[in-house]
């Protein structure tokens, strides 16, 4: 194999196209082929097509592009860039074409290395931008103090007056509680002066009373909100979900810590939510056996993609299309769900394929089935308590009280000591 001739010395690039044609360009050298357009359709030939395939692995691998960008600027899909980098990563096996890829990554590192100077200077600065709004906005730059007042204040009609002439310096938070105002927290007036310099609550207009009430602002709940953010949860994420670490079943087998948003779900929605009766409207076996089908229906990869799903658990099959064979865990969760769906029956199991696997809410499945409004919770308690008796679920312990003493001896049979 010839010696790869040395690339040349290109402009610094700026944008995705020009890192891409200049792999191109050191792709085409390298190989001795004549240079295309970048985005020149149809497959040309085997030669062609392998310079095409290396200027992929350079702008992907080597100089760090996203895999969606290389195939925009090849006019190509992301398959197609995802099968070039297989097959260039498969042909470095071969020493001598393995030092021709490798001198082209380094002149091309050394002609771009203005550019990744510019770009981590740039991430520097976006970083320290990141590291002081964090630092605004953490937990830490509030007073337990202020976090009390904001807690108090969070639930709906809840507020804070003025503590009168017998305490003057103190702040009283009142929330309404089934028609009567209950004081709930006593704060210094500083606490809530230092929440209304912020914006995090605001002082509204005298009322009937004559008095002034301090109510929280949607900053304030926002504020509150990461202030909240359990440990390992970024506090602006846990500003716009209730996330929380739950132990779940991994696909490839043990358990491992995941976040979990508490709102995604339906039937924790109904699980919180009570009737008129003051009990919950599914009860926890119900509730229990939902998000059950609910976990094996995500180990079974059953539900439909919107986008390429790089996640899935697969224990083979290839870059070409080829059939992927699955672990034994991702069998049986699909079998699993197959037994607990011909448990519930043909007229129930698309219901809780709608609750439990797409997350729709009750009045969406009414609106698309013509039920009548409020008849879904109906169906679906049914369909729940199916469900409970397949897993073998209950509310209550069932049984005798207590169990007679059983020995495999025969009648007057004493142990040996």
């Amino acid at each position: 194999m010839p010696k790869c001739p040395a690339a040349p010395v290109f402009a610094p690039p700026n944008e995705p196209r020009r890192l891409s044609e200049a792999a191109l360009s050191a792709a085409a050298l390298c190989f001795g082929r004549s240079l295309e357009p970048i985005g020149a359709a149809g497959r040309g030939p085997a030669r062609q097509s392998l310079v095409r395939q290396t200027a992929m692995y350079l702008a992907h691998v080597e100089m760090g592009l996203p895999r969606s960008a290389v195939a925009a600027c090849f006019g190509r899909g992301a398959a197609t860039v995802r099968h070039a980098c297989a097959r260039i990563e498969d042909r470095r096996d071969d020493a001598a074409f393995d030092r021709r890829i490798e001198a082209l990554a380094r002149a091309l590192r050394q002609g771009a290395g203005d550019t990744h100077d510019h770009q981590r200077s740039e991430t520097m600065r976006e970083d320290s931008k990141t590291q002081h709004l964090r630092a605004t906005a953490a937990p830490d730059a509030l007073t337990p103090e202020n976090l009390r007042l904001l807690r108090a204040l969070a639930p709906p009609a809840a507020y804070a007056i003025a503590g009168g002439a017998d305490e003057p310096d103190r702040l009283i938070v009142v929330a309404p509680a089934r028609g009567v105002s209950l004081r709930q927290l006593s704060v210094s007036a500083a606490a809530g002066a230092a929440l209304a310099a912020r914006r995090l609550a605001v002082w509204e207009a005298p009322g009937k009373s004559g008095r002034r009430r301090l109510a929280i602002t949607p900053e304030g709940l926002a504020a509150l909100a990461r202030a909240s953010a359990p440990a390992g949860v970024s506090p602006f994420a846990a500003q716009h979900a209730p996330l929380a670490f739950e132990s779940r079943l991994a696909p490839e087998g043990g358990v491992s810590g995941v976040i979990v948003n508490a709102a995604e779900s339906p039937l924790a929605w109904l699980a919180r939510r009570k009737g008129r009766d003051g009990r919950a409207l599914i009860d926890a076996a119900a509730f229990a056996a939902g998000e059950r089908l609910r976990s094996d229906l995500t180990l079974a990869q059953m539900l439909p993609q919107v986008t390429s799903n790089w996640s899935a658990q697969g224990a083979g099959g290839g870059f070409d299309g080829s059939a992927r064979t699955y672990s034994d865990l991702v069998i049986a969760a699909r079998q699993r769900v197959a037994h607990a769906l011909d448990a519930v029956g043909a007229d129930m199991s698309g219901l809780l394929m709608d609750i439990c696997g797409f997350l729709k809410g009750l009045e969406q499945i009414e609106s698309e089935r013509g039920w009548p409004a409020r008849s879904g919770k109906v169906v679906l308690t049914l369909a729940l308590a199916r469900l409970a008796a397949h897993y073998g679920l209950s509310a209550q312990a069932r049984g005798p009280r207590s169990r007679g003493i059983r020995q495999w001896g025969a009648e007057g049979y004493r142990p040996v000591m």
